[in-house]
């Protein structure tokens, strides 16, 4: 029988029972509960949000979640507990994952076990010796890429964004990506004497839920590692359709604690 990380249960605030069948070992660190029943009550949502995440893209998360106001999305429609619809005032975080719960009371259950746990995962991370992922030893090389921001649909919108950009500011007008163009619409534009670029999409939340929030990107060159060091810190990450930008070879999206978007990619020929 393993040690657990606590000793009472997040649960019910019980003391945590020895059995064996009342522990569960999720990344790296064993949980404990007053009862088998409670752990595979965790264990059944835990793995309901894994199979949900897994199979859903970010593109299907958009088309199908379920969108309770234009900034709060679930990635689940049902309560893993119930079976009955998520309610709008129910929502908590697995990872970096917004998830939801039938009522408020099975929402606190499930997140107060998360606390433990992530509480928990941050101090084994450290005893691991795992480093910052960007830091100075880490030899992660990052450039800012280009910067997404919003703007409103029609060729209006597109005639004052042209006036702003090039007109005053001087920047110049590059072809958007047809492909990207006929999902996103908007403007690309270089920043002169830079390798920066500003990006601007059409703001469309009740089509396109958060994905279409701006957000800041970063050239990487081993992106595959940055990935995978994101996965061990347990941050999502969340993976558009592959080949949609000209150059680009992969990226990725995470999101800060403040659901505030962040972009990874990696090019063909880098401009590191």
């Amino acid at each position: 029988m393993s040690k657990t990380v606590n000793t009472v249960c997040p649960w019910t605030g019980e003391k945590v029972s020895e059995e064996e069948a009342a522990q569960y070992e999720i990344n790296g660190v064993t949980l404990g509960f007053s009862s088998a029943k409670l752990r595979n009550h965790f264990a059944k949502a835990v793995e309901a949000f894994d199979a949900e995440i897994g199979k859903t893209s970010a593109s299907e998360l958009k088309r199908e979640s379920v969108c309770l106001d234009e900034n709060r999305i679930a990635w689940n429609k049902k309560c893993p507990f119930s079976g009955k619809p998520v309610a709008e005032d129910s929502l908590t975080k697995y990872g970096s994952y917004t998830v939801g719960f039938c009522n408020p009371d099975c929402r606190d259950s499930f997140a107060r076990v998360m606390t433990v746990l992530e509480s928990n995962s941050a101090l084994i991370g450290l005893e691991n010796n795992e480093r910052p992922i960007f830091s100075t030893s880490a030899h992660h090389n990052l450039r800012q890429d280009h910067i997404n921001f919003l703007m409103p649909k029609g060729e209006k919108a597109e005639h004052v964004c042209r006036q702003f950009y090039t007109g005053i500011l001087g920047f110049v007008e590059v072809e958007k990506p047809p492909l990207l163009y006929s999902k996103f619409g908007g403007l690309w534009f270089d920043l002169p004497n830079t390798s920066v670029q500003i990006h601007l999409s059409i703001h469309d939340p009740y089509r396109w839920g958060r994905e279409d929030m701006g957000h800041i990107a970063y050239e990487v060159t081993d992106i595959a590692a940055i990935e995978e060091s994101l996965r061990r810190h347990n941050v999502a990450v969340e993976v558009p359709t592959q080949g949609d930008v000209p150059g680009v070879t992969r990226r990725f999206f995470i999101r800060d604690p403040f659901e505030n978007i962040i972009e990874f990619l990696e090019r063909e020929r880098s401009r590191l």
